[in-house]
C-alpha cells in the first residue's frame, strides 16, 4: 500500500501474520529501517513530544 503524502520517517504499526502480536517498524518511504521494540517506541515518542513547547498568550490589561 503506498501513501503518496507519506514520504519521510513515519512508524509504522502492523499484527502479525498469526494475529497475537503487533510489529512496529520505523520506516522511510517504503523501506523499513529498524524493528521498534515497545521501549524504543516509548522512548522515541517521549523524546518527540519533549520538543514541543506550549507558549500561553499574554493577556493585555485595559
Amino acid at each position: 500500500m503506498s501513501i503518496g503524502y507519506m514520504r519521510g520517517p513515519r512508524i509504522c504499526v502492523s499484527i502479525t501474520e498469526d494475529g497475537k502480536a503487533f510489529r512496529r517498524s520505523l520506516m522511510y518511504g517504503e523501506d523499513t529501517i529498524c524493528d521498534l521494540s515497545p521501549v524504543d517506541l516509548i522512548e522515541l515518542i517521549m523524546q518527540a513530544t519533549s520538543s514541543l513547547r506550549y507558549d500561553v498568550p499574554k493577556v493585555r490589561d485595559n
